[in-house]
């Protein structure tokens, strides 16, 4: 018998070795490839549904807002205001009337107050005009409800026939607070009143929160008219085109016209 040895199979050479790697190293990066595309499809698909989920979130409380200031039937409005929510100081035959729609808690409000107030109150006291205060509410996400609170509050002492309104409102502007918080305390708001000759009816309808429907019911009645921002101010019953803050250049331009 002729003994024979066991077939070895031929080893690789270094040229077969060297591309076997290269294909397992194609393999391992065309699976990693894959992998990763599909890792950035659920990416993307997880940011566009929060994005959606945002989206509706934001719609919702919008809606609530809205659904919160819709008109749910008569409320008791307070004496000294107008049909409109607004509040008529000086001399109702004047020729002319400016409206000034604003927010206790708006610093822009504050400032315009600041800068045309005084020419507005000597042209009231002299009897060129009248100005018609219109308190309302939009920032109350900013203020934790001092908005509303405010304007409720007005609200109390425009119905006292002995209280001065616009020194109320003076002194609650150079008060103002910081956005984010939660407004002035009651007691301040109280003083502020008292110290515009508000008498007690006042005092306690502002510590009752007498007309904060009122005041939502304004706020919602500014913005069907088309009021979506503070302060807007109509001369004669236009509203002023302006490119930053109305100023009394804007005002005294308006009247000329």
């Amino acid at each position: 018998m002729t003994s024979s040895t066991p077939h070895q199979p031929a080893r690789p050479t270094a040229r077969q070795r060297q591309q076997a790697a290269d294909e397992r190293r194609d393999r391992a990066r065309t699976a990693r490839e894959a992998a990763e595309r599909a890792a950035r499809r659920r990416r993307r698909t997880v940011v566009g549904l929060c994005a959606i989920a945002g989206l509706l979130v934001i719609a919702l409380v919008v809606a609530a807002i809205v659904s919160t200031r819709q008109d749910d039937g008569p409320v008791a409005a307070p004496a000294g205001t107008t049909e409109q929510g607004g509040v008529l100081v000086g001399d109702p035959a004047a020729e002319h009337t400016v409206v000034v729609y604003y927010d206790y808690q708006c610093p822009f409000c504050a400032q315009f107050e600041a800068q045309t107030g005084p020419w507005l109150a000597e042209e009231r006291e002299a009897g060129a005009l009248a100005v018609e205060y219109r308190p309302i509410s939009f920032l109350d996400e900013a203020s934790q409800g001092y908005s509303t609170r405010a304007a409720a509050a007005a609200a109390c002492v425009a119905g006292d026939s002995g209280a001065d309104f616009a020194a109320f409102t003076d002194d609650l502007f150079a008060q103002q607070p910081e956005e984010g918080g939660s407004g002035l305390p009651e007691e301040v708001v109280l003083q502020a009143a008292r110290d515009a000759g508000a008498g007690e009816e006042a005092t306690a309808c502002i510590t009752d929160g007498t007309y904060a429907a009122w005041a939502e019911q304004t706020t919602q009645r500014a913005i069907d008219s088309g009021v979506t921002s503070t302060p807007t101010v109509l001369v004669d019953g236009q509203a002023l085109q302006t490119q930053g803050l109305p100023a009394q250049a804007d005002i005294e331009a308006a009247l000329a016209s």
